[in-house]
């Protein structure tokens, strides 16, 4: 099919190769029964293929939000560009990249637990999730994104459960 770009494979020491980009259309011929895929050999610079590589992937909506901004954060320090250079480098709306970095506002207990499960929650809740740890929810944001994380919550139910006020206890007296 001449619309679909092939695989791009580098070669490496022991004369093996390494797909640098198209591991998704690899899966599927495999799953197809097919043996073989036509490939690209590409020579790439080692310093610069992590950020192709995360380029070429970027839209792939297999890739969780969290991963792009881990990608993008990882650019950002790497380059100094700033958001708009980034997301006119990728194609992207600046937009796009401003909500991503919501995760950069999150706690950072949040974050690593993020790490573990990225595919959890989507940059959306990330934002409004950031935007009230930075209004003095933290603590409720990292609880709501236990729960979140747990499956105890969805992501519109996090949001809520971190937007509570703390009940005050009624004096006694």
């Amino acid at each position: 099919n001449p619309l679909v770009h092939p695989v791009a494979v580098k070669r490496l020491s022991n004369g093996r190769f390494e797909i640098v980009s198209g591991h998704n259309r690899v899966d599927a011929f495999r799953a197809l029964g097919r043996h073989t895929i036509p490939v690209v050999v590409v020579d790439i610079e080692e310093q610069i293929l992590d950020r192709t590589a995360f380029y070429a992937n970027l839209l792939q909506p297999s890739l969780p939000d969290f991963e792009k901004y881990l990608g993008f954060k990882r650019e950002k320090e790497k380059s100094g560009a700033t958001q708009k250079e980034l997301a006119k480098e990728a194609g992207v709306p600046e937009s796009t990249v401003s909500m991503l970095f919501a995760f950069e506002s999150l706690p950072e207990r949040a974050r690593e637990l993020i790490e573990d499960r990225p595919t959890a929650i989507g940059m959306n809740c990330a934002a409004e999730l950031a935007k009230l740890a930075r209004d003095g929810a933290a603590e409720r944001v990292v609880e709501a994104v236990e729960l979140l994380l747990s499956g105890k919550l969805t992501q519109k139910e996090a949001v809520s459960h971190a937007a509570r006020k703390p009940t005050t206890p009624a004096p006694r007296g």
